[in-house]
């Protein structure tokens, strides 16, 4: 799953319970711009712990080829 958080200004609660959500996904792929962003990122990563593996990307391209590999 890509999730572009690109100026991101807030995210309301039932929307954070979908993302906290267990889903049936391989990878996640967080791309943002600004070290705020990767802060916002790390904090979903760190609370709700999720259960494939979820990295943070500022290029799009790198994140397409992180989501793509085996």
């Amino acid at each position: 799953m890509l999730v572009e958080m690109t100026s991101m200004k807030w995210i309301d609660r039932r929307a954070k319970e979908v993302f906290a959500a267990p889903w049936p996904l391989a990878k996640i792929a967080l791309v943002g711009a600004s070290p705020v962003d990767e802060v916002i990122a790390s904090f979903y990563t760190a609370r709700h712990t999720p259960t494939c593996p979820t990295r943070f990307f500022t290029s799009v391209d790198k994140d397409m080829t992180w989501l793509t590999q085996e």
